[in-house]
């Protein structure tokens, strides 16, 4: 997986699951087999979720404990409180008479012309 709180144990757990749920699935004749496999099928279900949880919290903290580290006020604070921002758009230049531009298209040939300038 691509995640970064995934483990090589949720993977086999998982593969784990997946072994229990099949062998439910084809367990037809015997009842009392078929709710044996139905029972362990749950139960490695829930312990796999509970182990993907589990990683995804300790995950979230070591990410908090680290950036917290770092600056107390930086990326957790602003996803806390919303205040991420996003990327700006340059929508005027300032000419060197002082005003200001506000059309795109004007603003583009400007910094190409800056560019070539330089």
């Amino acid at each position: 997986m691509s995640f970064l709180w995934w483990t090589d144990n949720l993977t086999l757990m998982g593969k784990k699951v997946n072994a229990c749920r099949r062998l439910f699935q084809r367990t037809r004749k015997d009842e009392v087999v078929r709710e044996n496999g139905k029972k362990n099928y749950l139960e490695a279900k829930r312990r796999y979720q509970e182990g993907i949880k589990k990683e995804k919290v300790n995950s979230w903290k070591e990410f908090c404990n680290l950036a917290a580290c770092i600056n107390p006020w930086s990326q957790v604070y602003k996803l806390a409180a919303g205040k991420t921002l996003a990327n700006s758009i340059m929508t005027t230049l300032r000419k060197q008479d002082g005003s200001e531009t506000s059309i795109q298209r004007y603003n583009e040939n400007n910094v190409r012309l800056s560019f070539r300038r330089s």
